[in-house]
C-alpha cells in the first residue's frame, strides 16, 4: 500500500474505508467512498451492537462476582460507592494495557482494602482460588493489594465484544458493497484497547488499521483528525443509506394481488384495502443532501387530517401493521377538504434529520415537521 503522509493522500478520490465507532456501550460501524467532489458518500448506513468497552468492564465484575460471590460484591458496591466506582477506573485503565499476544506475565488490578477485608469477614478466608472459563482452570493469587491472574483469563474477559465486532465488520466486508475497501478507522473510547487494535490487524490483513495511540507518527494522526473532520463535519458528508424503509399510511384500491392477504373492505360500493404502507424511501437507498422525494395521494372528505408516518426494517413492506414496521411520527394537514382534494407530501433530507412537508394542492397551505434520522 502507498505511503499516506497526508490527509489528501489517504482520502483520495474513490478510497472506501470503514469507521468503526467502538465506544463505551455501542459500537457504530459506517462504510464511506470518497466522492470525486471530496465529499462522502456512504457505502452501506450505519449498523452495530452493544459491543463496546463496558461490556467488557462488566466480564471483570463478572470473574470479581465468581471470585468473591454475588453478594459480597452487591454489599461492597452498596457500602462503598466510591471505592467501587474507583475499581471500575481501575478496570478501565488496567484493560487499556493488556496486550493481544499471549505471555507468561500475569495481569494485575488492584482491590480495594474494604473489598479484601469484607470477603475475609464474610468468607472466612483468602482469595487464592481457582476459576473455570472454556475447559481450562485458572488459578487467581492475591498479592498485596493486587489480584492476579494469567493473561489467558485477562483475554477471554475480551472475547464476547471483539469477536462481535470481527464478525460484524466481516458480514459487512464480505458484501459487494464492501469489496473495495482497503482501510479500517478506529476511533472511541475502546479503540485505545490493545487487544481490540491488534486483533482488527490480523483480522483484517491486509487492510490498514488506524487508531488512536497505535499511530505511526504524525501521519496517522493526521488521517485520525481527518476522518472526525468527515464523518462529523456539517458539509462532508455529500450522500447517506437510509437505515430503514420509510413512508406513510394510507387506503388504497383494494388490489388483490398486491393485497392478497387481506380481506377487501367495501366503503361506498367500493372495494378499499387499509392500513397500507405508502413507500417513499427505500432500506439502504442512497440520499443525496438537499434531495427530496414527492407523493401526491388523494385524501376522502371525512378525513381527520391526521397523516402518520411509519419506518420499516423491510425494503418493500405492504402494510404498516406488520411485525417490521414501526411508528415513527404524525402531522396533521391543514383542511378543509373539498371534493377531489389532494396532498402533496415532500421528505427532504439533510445530513442528520428529514423534513417532511404536506400540502394542500387545492388551498396551498403547507405543514412541516422535522424528524431525526433512523
Amino acid at each position: 500500500m502507498k505511503a499516506e503522509s497526508r490527509v489528501e493522500d489517504f482520502f483520495y478520490s474513490g478510497r472506501q474505508f470503514i469507521v468503526v465507532d467502538a465506544g463505551g456501550g455501542t459500537v457504530d460501524i459506517t462504510g464511506y467512498e470518497v466522492a470525486h467532489d471530496g465529499s462522502l458518500s456512504e457505502i452501506f448506513p450505519p449498523s452495530g451492537g452493544d459491543w463496546g468497552g463496558n461490556n467488557v468492564n462488566q466480564e471483570f465484575i463478572s470473574l470479581l462476582k465468581e471470585i468473591c460471590g454475588e453478594e459480597i460484591i452487591a454489599k461492597f458496591r452498596q457500602e462503598f460507592a466510591g471505592e467501587y466506582h474507583e475499581l471500575e477506573m481501575d478496570i478501565e485503565f488496567s484493560k487499556c494495557r493488556i496486550k493481544s499476544a499471549r505471555t507468561d506475565q500475569d495481569f494485575t488490578l488492584k482491590i480495594p482494602s474494604s473489598l479484601r477485608e469484607m470477603y475475609k469477614e464474610n468468607a472466612g478466608k483468602n482469595f487464592n482460588t481457582t476459576v473455570n472459563r472454556f475447559g481450562k482452570s485458572f488459578e487467581i493469587k492475591l498479592r498485596a493489594d493486587k489480584i492476579r491472574f494469567s493473561q489467558d483469563l485477562a483475554l477471554s474477559l475480551f472475547r464476547q465484544s471483539v469477536s462481535s465486532i470481527v464478525n460484524h465488520l466481516n458480514v459487512l466486508l464480505s458484501q459487494p458493497d464492501g469489496q473495495n475497501i482497503d482501510a479500517i478507522i478506529l476511533v472511541g473510547g475502546f479503540a485505545n484497547s490493545s487487544v481490540l487494535f491488534n486483533t482488527l490487524k490480523s483480522e483484517f490483513a491486509p487492510r490498514k488499521v488506524i487508531a488512536p495511540n497505535y499511530q505511526d507518527g504524525d501521519a496517522s494522526w493526521s488521517i485520525l483528525r481527518g476522518a472526525v473532520n468527515y464523518g462529523h463535519g456539517s458539509k462532508v458528508i455529500g450522500y447517506r443509506r437510509s437505515r430503514r424503509t420509510i413512508g406513510f399510511e394510507v387506503n388504497e384500491p383494494y388490489d388483490k394481488g398486491h393485497h392478497q392477504v387481506r380481506q377487501a373492505v367495501m366503503v361506498n360500493g367500493e372495494a378499499r384495502c387499509y392500513n397500507v404502507f405508502k413507500k417513499m424511501v427505500e432500506k439502504n437507498q442512497l440520499l443525496k443532501a438537499g434531495e427530496f422525494k414527492t407523493e401526491v395521494v388523494g385524501v376522502d372528505l371525512d378525513w381527520d387530517g391526521n397523516l402518520i408516518f411509519f419506518a420499516s426494517d423491510n425494503k418493500d413492506p405492504i402494510f404498516t401493521n406488520e411485525e417490521s414496521c414501526f411508528r415513527i411520527g404524525s402531522m396533521r394537514a391543514e383542511g378543509p377538504f373539498q371534493a377531489n382534494s389532494a396532498l402533496e407530501i415532500k421528505m427532504i433530507f439533510s445530513k442528520t434529520e428529514i423534513e417532511f412537508e404536506i400540502k394542500n394542492i387545492q388551498s396551498g397551505l403547507i405543514s412541516k415537521r422535522f424528524l431525526t434520522q433512523f
